[in-house]
């Protein structure tokens, strides 16, 4: 059986992939991956915690995505990444929890436990660093901003290898800026690729 693929697939697609700005608002609107309603001016605290170089990596979903960024995890970011790519603290802190398990593909995908780094800031906010596969992390470590914290993975309920960050203060997860992002609010856009 012959798969026949339209021209607007395919345009879509080098769009999706190539992170085109241009797309980003049609990557917004229909796919629903962001709500620019929910954009927010805070201080930049924070670096992207993805490796410097010359690799970029698209936001697949960013604040309010219809997916998953909605209640505690409004304000959160989902980056397609290979699995076993360097992730980075975004904020220097001290490690105040870890999940390193091997993952169970026997255990039903939306019932699976998402590896991850919790980071305590000086402030009291802690950074979560979701769906890794590996770290060395351990409680009460000190780690410096950019210091290497974990390997990306695809642990957890993930459809795809990604990492997940987001800040939270009691629970909730909260709006943050990053330093290096060009934006003027400094928030990365789904659809958007990024690199440090």
């Amino acid at each position: 059986m012959k798969c026949k693929v339209k021209l607007p697939v395919i345009i879509l697609c080098i769009f999706f992939m190539s992170g085109c700005i241009a797309f980003t608002p049609i990557f917004s609107g229909v796919f629903g991956m962001d709500d620019p309603n929910l954009f927010i001016k805070t201080e930049p605290l924070y670096i992207l915690p993805l490796p410097q170089g010359k690799n970029s990596f698209i936001l697949m979903q960013g604040i309010g995505g219809k997916f998953s960024h909605s209640g505690n995890e409004t304000w959160a970011f989902d980056w397609a990444m290979p699995k076993g790519t360097s992730v980075y603290a975004a904020r220097k802190g001290i490690v105040v929890g870890i999940r390193n398990e091997p993952e169970d593909d026997k255990i039903p995908l939306e019932s699976r436990k998402a590896n991850y780094v919790r980071i305590m800031h000086d402030d009291g906010s802690i950074g979560v660093y979701a769906h890794i596969d590996t770290t060395w992390m351990t409680p009460g470590r000190r780690v410096e901003s950019g210091e290497v914290i974990a390997l990306s993975g695809n642990t957890g309920f993930s459809t795809r290898p990604h990492l997940h960050f987001h800040v939270e203060r009691d629970g909730r997860s909260i709006p943050i800026a990053f330093m290096d992002v060009s934006d003027e609010l400094g928030i990365p856009r789904a659809g958007r690729t990024y690199r440090r």
